[in-house]
């Protein structure tokens, strides 16, 4: 599906309004930033989804978790390929976002807004867990992760990716 989000929707406007809420003291250099991520969102997940494909294994018919979702994009390029998808952020105004995302890319996820701790999911539920630039920004990353583990199979696999700057 090649369908363009940014047809339907305008997501510099979505951005724009995100981050002059929650960070109203960014550089237009940062706004600029978030607002070519989020356009670029679905596509760069969609390349992220087929090089996690060749890696970790198949994820169709898998069940994920998208800690993080964010924008949605992640989430939507997992349901694109197959995954039962299912993701969880500790910012609410983020998820009508990311449900908007998934709707016009004509994917699923059931998303959850959480306490940034404690997974409201099972143990040994997830084939696979994804985090992508989200521990750095958490108060108790141990925790955040032990509670990754904890909902994780024990055959399952993990995707923690942080950022580094050089």
């Amino acid at each position: 599906m090649t369908e363009n989000i940014n047809s339907e929707m305008d997501i510099e406007k979505e951005a724009l309004e995100f981050y002059n809420k929650h960070y109203p003291h960014s550089s237009q250099k940062e706004l600029d930033k978030q607002i070519k991520d989020w356009q670029n969102k679905i596509s760069t997940s969609r390349a992220f989804v087929q090089f996690y494909t060749e890696r970790v294994g198949d994820v169709l018919g898998k069940r994920v978790l998208d800690v993080g979702f964010g924008s949605g994009g992640v989430a939507t390029a997992f349901n694109l390929a197959g995954a039962v998808v299912y993701g969880v952020d500790v910012e609410p105004d983020l998820k009508p976002i990311a449900e908007k995302n998934l709707t016009l890319n004509k994917a699923e996820a059931d998303l959850q807004i959480y306490n940034g701790t404690e997974l409201p999911f099972p143990a040994d539920f997830f084939d696979y867990v994804v985090c992508t630039s989200v521990l750095e920004h958490t108060s108790f990353p141990e925790k955040v992760l032990n509670e990754m583990f904890r909902v994780l199979k024990k055959e399952g696999r993990m995707w923690l990716a942080l950022p580094n700057k050089y």
